[in-house]
């Protein structure tokens, strides 16, 4: 997607009607799951598949870097409002970036 909402863009899946909304994305990277809440997104109203808009890439990508940088399994994030910075990222369930990592 583009970043930009077209009002009449077409799921490239099914062809259904996209509108804006915010989804759950998973994502594997090596042998670790980052699971992130609330990604701003064009959603299928038919198939219900989430495509990132272009705004938040970046975001993400950092996201997912510091998560592969902690060694973790499985770690769910919640993605930050566009007037948060990424350290004020809530991570589930409500722990401060890595401290039951650095602990266990």
């Amino acid at each position: 997607m583009t970043g930009k909402h077209v009002g009449n863009s077409a799921c490239p899946v099914c062809g259904g009607r996209m509108s804006l909304g915010k989804a759950t994305i998973p994502f594997v990277l090596d042998a670790s799951v980052v699971v992130i809440k609330d990604v701003p997104a064009e959603i299928c109203g038919s198939c219900r598949e989430p495509f990132m808009i272009g705004a938040v890439v970046d975001d993400i990508s950092a996201m997912l870097q510091r998560a592969h940088n902690l060694h973790a399994e499985v770690l769910v994030l919640t993605f930050a409002s566009s007037d948060e910075s990424l350290s004020s990222i809530i991570y589930e369930p409500g722990l401060e970036l890595g401290a039951e990592l650095r602990e266990g």
